[in-house]
């Protein structure tokens, strides 16, 4: 007998100011299914490398046309296994902790409210984009220009996409743009979700609290 068991896994974020507690981004992502069931195996079978390590922020999920209008790109998620998916233009990698680490922000088992019930659990990635962070950012939140141009320094950190990557610990959280292109070419890292929403600026004034959540069920 072959008891087929169908599984899903869901992803939800939320980015709100820490101060004033405006959401500025609420809601589901992407899931690269086929990178992902690689981690899963992987991390069952005790492969340290494939925790849920880093969070990446970028700014090239949505395009300005001509007439100023706002158009979002689709999230670099597949069915099929891609180790080189990353987003579209990367400017931050933020490494959380979890359960083999100890620094950072944290990336959590959240229990359900009853453990002998109920077929799923979440995983909570939180992260706070703390004052004066990125040092290079803009004083105010009041960025000028198209927000996916590398070359403009005052919406380098105007983020439109977030990817959450599995992979080792102790790569560090990089702005440096060689360094983020040597940790997405070089390093043995995987992304498994991707989500793209309307520009949010981090400038230096602006404490960032993002809260991604994927829960995963099994038997639906």
């Amino acid at each position: 007998m072959i008891d087929h068991i169908a599984g899903c896994i869901k992803g939800h974020i939320l980015i709100r100011d820490a101060e004033t507690k405006e959401v500025l981004a609420d809601k589901d992502n992407a899931v690269h299914y086929g990178n992902i069931s690689t981690e899963i195996a992987q991390a069952l079978t005790g492969d340290p490398n494939s925790f849920i390590t880093y969070m990446a922020f970028g700014n090239g999920g949505v395009i300005i046309d001509s007439s100023g209008g706002i158009v979002y790109r689709s999230p670099n998620t597949s069915l099929n296994k891609n180790p080189n998916a990353q987003l579209y233009n990367t400017t931050l990698i933020y490494e959380m902790t979890n359960a083999a680490s100890n620094v950072k922000d944290p990336a959590v088992r959240v229990p359900q409210e009853s453990t002998l019930t109920g077929n799923y659990e979440d995983i909570l990635a939180q992260v706070v984009l703390v004052a004066g962070f990125p040092v290079t950012q803009q004083n105010m939140d009041n960025a000028a220009g198209s927000n996916n141009q590398i070359s403009d320094d005052s919406t380098t950190f105007v983020f439109n996409e977030i990817a959450l990557f599995c992979g080792p610990k102790g790569l560090g959280t990089l702005t440096d743009t060689a360094q983020i292109q040597n940790f997405l070419i070089n390093s043995d890292t995987r992304l498994i979700t991707h989500v793209i929403f309307h520009p949010v600026q981090k400038s230096l004034n602006r404490v960032l609290e993002i809260t991604y959540t994927l829960r995963i069920q099994m038997g639906i």
